[in-house]
């Protein structure tokens, strides 16, 4: 799914989600955000830096959240992972048959 022409991400642990702001910078929503269609001007946590079309993990590592008021937080990293490989519908075995069963 694209959020102002941009990949959405969503945390695997939580109703977390990183996406493209309406003013072209990333941000970090909750159910608030996912319940506005990411079309809200808000976010928990975002970059000041406007994106330009880079990943949120290509961004400087200055980034703000909100608690209580927009804070300066050098300890947030956004960081690309390694593709997880999706489990098959089908099943293999492996059978070893150089000894009678």
């Amino acid at each position: 799914r694209m959020v102002h022409g941009h990949p959405l991400w969503k945390n695997t642990d939580g109703d977390y989600w990183i996406f493209s702001l309406s003013t072209g910078r990333w941000g970090i929503g909750g159910g608030t955000e996912m319940a506005e269609n990411f079309e809200g001007r808000g976010a928990y946590v975002f970059c000041p830096a406007p994106h330009g079309g880079a990943m949120p993990s290509s961004m400087p590592r200055v980034w703000k959240r909100n608690n209580p008021t927009w804070t300066t937080d050098a300890s947030i990293r956004i960081e690309a992972a390694q593709m997880r490989s999706v489990p098959s519908p089908i099943k293999t075995v492996s059978i070893d048959w150089s000894e009678p069963h």
